[in-house]
């Protein structure tokens, strides 16, 4: 089964997330959250949910090894999801992206790559108005 990361931002809880879920399978989950006021900033398709998970685990662990915590508190996200998140003081939604696709085996973070991501142009000046 194929996986995916994903990044998406939260402008009311001024927060990102680097997200896990299952490439084609798990869409509603991108659905839902996008309800609960998350916006889908870039999915990163994975040949495996093992690749993916090992993504979003290596990222998160690089996040807290160097001092940034959890963006949000459990109650902010009843549905869960809470200790995949950053605050937006912390780093930029395009910062975060880059992380993630550094460690995406075969990706590069290169800012070039940046005008091939969905939905990101047309939302880059708001994103942009969320870093620190």
């Amino acid at each position: 089964m194929t996986g995916a990361v994903y990044v998406a931002t939260h402008p009311v809880l001024a927060a990102h997330r680097a997200g896990l879920t299952d490439a084609y399978a798990d869409t509603d989950r991108l659905r839902v959250n996008e309800r609960r006021g998350w916006r889908v900033v870039q999915v990163i398709h994975l040949p495996t949910r093992a690749e993916a998970e090992h993504v979003e685990t290596a990222v998160l662990a690089e996040l807290r090894r160097d001092g940034v915590r959890c963006g949000v508190v459990p109650g902010d996200m009843p549905h869960g999801g809470h200790t995949e998140t950053v605050p937006a003081s912390a780093m930029s939604a395009v910062e975060l992206l880059h992380l993630v696709r550094r460690r995406c085996p075969g990706r590069s973070s290169h800012k070039n790559d940046l005008g091939h991501l969905p939905r990101w142009n047309s939302q880059f000046a708001e994103l942009r108005g969320l870093a620190a």
